[in-house]
């Protein structure tokens, strides 16, 4: 069974504010969670990430890329995204579809790796997620994107308690 995000855009009301805590991980492959936090949208829970009740979680960044009115944008030479959550999410940027975990009770120990060269823009970019604590329990997610850009700077987005986080 496959389940995706039912919009690309978040027209919610609710608003909150992210919780977040520390991770230590070892940077084993190119890419890694170094600097990012878990975060969960969890009202009233006093920050506890362990005991959660079951429900669908959205959070939105911003990424912005130097956007220079004389024509000297950004040209992104590589970007990639690193994400996972326990329990599934569905990600999206710039309002475009990047990819989803599979149904797995264990897909949070396995994180997904996506190209996103081609979906990032000079100025503005949004980083919105979909995620889902399937059952009563531990919940979090953790994300991180890095652009290279062509000029040689690096623009790093990590999850920490800035997200905006919905229910």
């Amino acid at each position: 069974m496959k389940w995706s995000m039912k919009a690309a855009g978040f027209a919610l009301a609710a608003m909150g504010i992210v919780v977040s805590c520390e991770i230590a991980m070892a940077e084993t492959q190119p890419l890694s969670f170094e600097g990012a936090k878990w975060i969960w949208y969890s009202p009233g829970t006093g920050g506890n990430l362990n005991s959660l009740p079951a429900g669908v979680n959205y959070f939105r960044a911003e990424m912005t890329l130097p956007d220079n009115t004389q024509g000297n944008s950004a040209q992104v030479k590589s970007a990639e995204v690193i994400v996972t959550c326990d329990n599934l999410f569905a990600l999206h940027l710039n309002g475009l579809g990047v990819g989803e975990c599979p149904v797995s009770n264990d897909a949070w120990g396995s994180p997904k790796r996506y190209d996103v060269t081609k979906l990032l823009v000079p100025g503005r970019n949004v980083v919105a997620v979909e995620a889902v604590n399937t059952l009563p329990g531990p919940a979090a997610l953790i994300v991180k994107l890095v652009a290279h850009l062509a000029d040689g700077q690096t623009v790093t987005l990590i999850s920490d308690e800035t997200w905006k986080g919905y229910v």
